[in-house]
């Protein structure tokens, strides 16, 4: 028996007492015929109290005989002459049935009443009804309830009703015909928490939360939605906060936000203990959403023959598919761009080969449309209606754009169905804009990017690559460059400003992880690379197309923690000059034998004014970044704590040491004017440009370089080229000269680079080649040509050619995700925005260059980042409130 059916007997029995009380004082006046009457009423409603019981219980229960002997005490007093004893039989005989009601009709039954409105949200309640249906106690219901779109003014407008579109296996009760408040249930679990407050839609209002509070005993609200971090506050108090018993989230930590904005609103209302308690109110125990992630498998789902034929290949293999979701939280606050936005998708897609698009909008993407953007909704469904045009889809059959015409494309697939899940299983990645179909997707492990609809860029095929160069020079013909992480020559055709692969270096790991080769220099029809990571230093031969290798290490050297680096290369007769940046030996390769010879007395005299630091501690570099070539010797500046400049003479190859001044500055670039030496930092901290001359000293300091600008720039590139010392951005809003005759200071506007934020990097790196600068803009990704006669600047989409496979499938794979043996094989990274570095395109190269993912396996601190294990959140929310109600 159901405890609330208990609870009626017991309140009937409580009416036959009371009823005891008057029959006896009718008696007692005399007034028998009013007597009679209550007698047969009493008699009448134990009567039906047996027939209820037997119905429920079956026949020779213990209360039913009970009752009958209570009816024969009723008679007896009918006809008693003198009822006093029967009346003390009779009360004795109630007590008799309570005990009896109490403990032979023991409440092990309840019954549990489901009351979802949309169908897609069905999810949050169906592994809660899976674990009721199958307990013999309980009696469970699956009613549907309509919703309405809500009109200008808050009135209700047409009538939805989605009971038709419940999975077959979930039995459905018809709304019209459960009374709830004649059953009044035990439980009634809900999702749509705000009764008249939403502005889009509403329940039917006989289903208001603060209704459906007077027709049970516990009252739960299961959010819609999942959040895996935590809630945001507006959705912390609403009516199903406000008025269900118990409210089930999915983790303590967003357990105790919903606790503090409760309190809040209390508070602010003086609603203080009249709720319930905040602590009792909020239970975490999880969310079903995450149970049917971890149910439903792809291979489980019934996928439509129609979009098999587009997602299946005549192979056998699978093209991979994107799930894209637009939420109303995007639509509302993109208004038109979004519009366009979605234009832009569809054009990535069309005639993609190997991707295929599987469009979910937000089922209530029209009514919102209707409701909030009406004048937008015509062109809303317009796109929808060719979309659909486009290509196969599910639709409900209330759907308003008509059946689909035509088949036009073989990529396209529109779901306006209930069944998300079906839509998670079946993807292989996630696209669009974040909601809570994103904490779902999360738990999945599959890769996710984050629409911005602001990113509506046409790119060709390749165009959204990064290429930045560090180690790169320049000749008429091409630019010869290595990019970081990668050991491969590439080069760029001046001509076409196509990337081409030249050649694997030898020896050398192909995906490093780290910087192999700092500087290239070209010198007789030779390319030489200035090692980091490097094992050997590389030279590469352009008309043989040849790499040969040198060693300069010894065999046990462990290059892993960059204890030599080499930054400057100086050609100087039959030699090449490699200057450490970090380390002690400069090394001269002689390039008619190869063989080395090693310098490093200038480490020992600087080192009498400098300590350095042990090895591998600081890797900022002990002495010049950029250094530099003026009078048979190389000159670096050696700032760090030092504040000198070393000349290192190559004919001699004697050092001097020359202190620059007392003051600790910090350089890390020096350049020559033809006559004096500038001294630059690394960071333009508050230390100054030195001008400088071995033999006078100090000649300026230029502590204003960015005077009259709220500029502060950092990591410049100096240039010395005529009467100018050019400063290359990287962080700085601007580019900046000085003219070295006349200490004139000046903002290069050929540098600037609109709307780039502060932080980024401007131009990566910089090679001199004539009057021309050559360098990267890191901001736009492109390549850069600047004329420093004319000031005009240049800039090229740098693309690869069709024959750079390996380098286009090495940086998807780097980029959106794929970690390379070098990189901890953690997954916890599957989220990307979509920017400028990575755009939609890449995203799908990406997931077509050899992506696969194994459904079998949950990274186990993603699934920590849920309340409960896997697949017991359902089955713990119903046995708590089982126990709420039997208790």
């Amino acid at each position: 028996m159901r405890k609330y059916q208990q609870k009626q007997l017991l309140e009937l029995i409580g009416t036959l007492h009371e009823a005891n009380v008057k029959i006896k004082k009718f008696l007692d006046k005399e007034n028998k015929e009013a007597a009679v009457k209550l007698i047969l009423d009493s008699n009448e409603c134990a009567i039906q109290i047996g027939h209820f019981i037997e119905e429920n219980e079956g026949e020779g229960t213990a209360t039913v005989s009970y009752l009958e002997q209570y009816c024969e005490l009723l008679y007896q007093a009918s006809i008693s002459v003198d009822s006093s004893k029967t009346f003390k039989q009779i009360k004795k005989q109630l007590s008799t049935i309570e005990n009896s009601i109490k403990l032979d009709l023991r409440a092990d039954r309840f019954e549990a009443v489901f009351l979802p409105y949309k169908a897609s949200m069905w999810d949050s309640m169906e592994s809660v009804w899976l674990a009721a249906k199958d307990d013999p106690q309980c009696d469970a219901y699956v009613i549907p309830i309509p919703y309405y779109d809500i009109q200008p003014g808050k009135v209700l407008g047409k009538m939805h009703y989605e009971g038709d579109q419940y999975p077959d296996y979930v039995p459905i009760t018809d709304w019209r015909q459960y009374k709830i408040e004649e059953r009044h249930p035990d439980i009634i679990y809900v999702h749509n928490p705000y009764d008249d407050t939403n502005l889009v839609t509403s329940v039917h209002p006989d289903f208001y939360c603060k209704e459906l509070k007077n027709y049970t005993d516990l009252l739960v609200y299961i959010p819609y939605f999942v959040c895996l971090d935590d809630v945001p506050e507006h959705f912390c108090v609403n009516p199903g906060t406000i008025y269900a018993d118990r409210v089930m989230v999915e983790s303590d930590k967003i357990r105790d936000t919903y606790i503090r904005e409760f309190r809040k609103f209390e508070k602010q209302n003086q609603f203080e203990g009249m709720l319930g308690k905040p602590k009792e109110k909020f239970v975490a125990l999880g969310s079903p959403k995450f149970d049917k992630v971890f149910t439903t498998k792809r291979d489980d789902s019934r996928t439509p023959e129609e979009w098999l034929k587009l997602i299946v290949k005549q192979d056998g293999s699978r093209k991979k598919v994107v799930l894209y979701n637009t939420s109303l939280s995007g639509l509302l606050e993109g208004n038109e761009k979004v519009l366009t936005k979605l234009r832009y998708v569809f054009n990535c897609f069309k005639g993609k080969e190997d991707v295929v698009l599987l469009w979910r909008p937000h089922p209530l993407s029209a009514s919102t449309y209707a409701a909030m953007r009406p004048t937008l909704l015509n062109e809303y469904q317009k796109i929808v209606a060719e979309y659909r045009q486009d290509g196969w889809g599910i639709y409900n059959d209330n759907s308003s754009l008509g059946d689909i015409l035509e088949v036009k494309s073989n990529n396209l697939i529109y779901d306006d169905s209930s069944d998300l899940h079906r839509a998670i299983a079946l993807s292989d990645a996630y696209y669009g804009d974040w909601s809570s179909v994103v904490e779902l997707y999360t738990a999945t492990g599959k890769p996710i990017m984050w629409q911005n609809v602001d990113e509506t860029r046409q790119n060709d095929e390749h165009g959204d690559y990064r290429i930045l160069p560090w180690c790169f020079c320049v000749d008429e013909k091409y630019v010869w460059f290595i990019l970081d992480q990668f050991g491969m020559l590439l080069q760029i055709d001046l001509s076409t400003y196509k990337v081409s692969e030249v050649d694997w270096i030898p020896n050398e790991d192909k995906f490093t992880g780290k910087m192999l080769y700092w500087a290239a220099k070209e010198y007789r029809g030779k390319i030489y690379f200035s090692p980091v990571s490097a094992k050997e230093i590389a030279v590469y031969d352009i008309d043989s197309k040849r790499f040969d290798k040198i060693a300069f290490r010894t065999p046990d050297t462990d290059i892993s923690t960059y204890s030599e680096i080499y930054c400057g290369i100086f050609p100087y007769g039959d030699y090449v000059y490699f200057i450490p940046a970090h380390g002690r030996n400069i090394i001269r390769l002689n390039t008619q034998t190869n063989e080395l010879d090693f310098y490093d007395d200038w480490y020992e005299k600087l080192n009498c004014i400098m300590p350095f630091p042990s090895s591998g501690s600081d890797l900022r570099l002990h002495n010049a970044l950029v250094p530099c070539f003026a009078k048979d010797s190389i000159w670096l500046a050696a700032g760090y704590g030092a504040n000198a400049v070393v000349e290192f003479n190559l004919k001699t190859h004697s050092t001097t040491v020359y202190k620059v001044s007392d003051n600790n500055y910090h350089y890390g670039m020096i350049r020559f004017d033809g006559e004096n030496f500038w001294l630059c930092p690394w960071e333009f901290q508050g230390e100054p440009i030195v001008k400088w001359h071995p033999d006078k000293g100090v000649l300026k300091e230029f502590f204003d370089i960015h005077t009259g600008t709220e500029d502060k720039p950092t990591h410049l590139w100096p240039k010395f080229y005529g009467n100018y010392l050019h400063f290359i951005p990287w962080t700085s809003e601007h580019g900046y000269k000085i003219n070295v005759r006349t200490d004139e200071i000046s903002i290069d506007s050929s540098f600037e680079i609109a709307d780039a934020p502060e932080t980024s990097g401007k131009f990566l790196s910089a090679h001199l080649h004539g009057n021309l600068i050559y360098t990267f803009n890191h901001f736009t990704n492109k390549f850069a040509e600047i004329n420093l006669i004319t000031s005009e600047r240049k800039e090229f989409s740098v693309t690869f050619s069709d024959t750079c496979i390996q380098i286009k499938d090495y940086l998807d794979r780097l980029r959106f995700g794929y970690q390379p043996e070098w990189i901890s094989n953690d997954r916890n990274n599957i989220y990307y925005w979509e920017g400028k570095e990575r755009s939609l395109t890449g995203f799908l190269n990406y997931l077509v260059s050899g992506y696969e993912y194994d459904s079998e396996v949950l990274n186990p601190i993603r699934r920590g980042m849920i309340s409960q294990p896997a697949e017991n959140a359902g089955r713990n929310i119903y046995n708590f409130c089982k126990q709420q109600i039997l208790k």
